[in-house]
């Protein structure tokens, strides 16, 4: 009895994930359960969600400051949104999360931990993240931006309040290693300075 109710609490502290993965990319929605606003006035999300029988979840953050720059292809009223951001661990969840991003995208390793933080540059596109309380934003996050392309990684991450829900949707198949590398290793700065 103890066990069914402590079960029963686990699946509703952590809403079924949704897995999608047409057209061959790996597409997870995790529940947006919950959000701060932080001194430096940046944003706090925190996801979390069950998937495949595991609870993965992981912390975005977003800073305040955003660049507004035009997209000249589509015409005066398009623009991008230039700012910072990052990936965090929140815990076992997101060793979870990259354990089962990593089977999902093929590969045989079983457990992987989670660096405690991954920086990123990030874009708003056509969204402006310093919005995020009031409208949806759609976004990509660029890890090790200044690295080698065994580490270079863009991947979606889109933010809506409303619908309480954080996305992380691939961005293209050849990311998928780099990727895995950016969320679980710290690039080798002198290795790559003897190089």
């Amino acid at each position: 009895m103890i066990w069914n109710l402590m079960s029963l609490s686990c699946a509703r502290n952590y809403p079924k994930a949704v897995l999608d993965t047409e057209g061959g990319f790996v597409n997870i929605d995790l529940s947006l359960y919950k959000h701060e606003s932080l001194p430096s006035g940046g944003f706090r999300f925190y996801a979390r969600g069950s998937l495949e029988k595991k609870q993965i979840g992981f912390i975005i953050e977003i800073s305040k400051d955003w660049k507004q720059k035009r997209i000249e292809d589509l015409g005066e009223e398009a623009y991008c949104y230039w700012g910072s951001g990052s990936f965090q661990s929140s815990g076992k969840d997101t060793d979870n999360f990259v354990s089962l991003l990593s089977s999902l995208y093929g590969n045989k390793n079983k457990k992987l931990k989670a660096l405690e933080r991954i920086d990123a540059d990030v874009v708003g596109l056509l969204d402006n993240p310093a919005l995020v309380e009031s409208e949806p934003v759609k976004m990509k996050f660029f890890f090790n931006a200044d690295e080698d392309e065994e580490f270079y990684s863009e991947v979606f991450i889109n933010v809506d309040l409303q619908k309480k829900t954080i996305e992380f949707h691939e961005k293209d198949m050849d990311y998928r290693q780099p990727l895995m590398r950016s969320l679980t290793e710290k690039p080798n700065k002198e290795l790559k300075a003897t190089r």
